[in-house]
């Protein structure tokens, strides 16, 4: 059984990848391609987010899972510059820093 993944409406993409080819991300993302890094929302209570390679979800801890996905970067370091970015969104936005409560605030689909 594969992991469901749920996309952000506006899921955040490095400036690297074009937002146009955004479909074409989430068949790569859903198909566990290589290359590609998954902004998502952590279960660990405590935690934010957590940036994953894509090719790690194809293991037997994600499957039959909900994956809420955030953002996708080509990269780690750009995965992390998105996480700063988000974090900036949510501190102009709400005047905090819970994550997870600013990405929970949209619809998922």
């Amino acid at each position: 059984m594969k992991p469901e993944f749920v996309f952000y409406p506006q899921v955040y993409i490095s400036p690297d990848l074009e937002a146009s080819a955004l479909p074409k991300l989430r068949r790569r993302i859903k198909a566990a391609k290589d290359g590609l890094y998954v902004i998502t929302v952590s279960e660990a209570p405590g935690e934010q987010l957590e940036i994953l390679p894509s090719k790690t979800l194809k293991g037997l801890y994600y499957e039959g899972r909900r994956i809420p996905v955030v953002g996708i970067a080509s990269g780690e370091e750009t995965a992390a510059e998105l996480v700063a970015s988000i974090a900036e969104d949510c501190m102009r936005l709400r005047g905090d820093l819970n994550l997870k409560e600013y990405c929970a605030c949209g619809q998922w689909y």
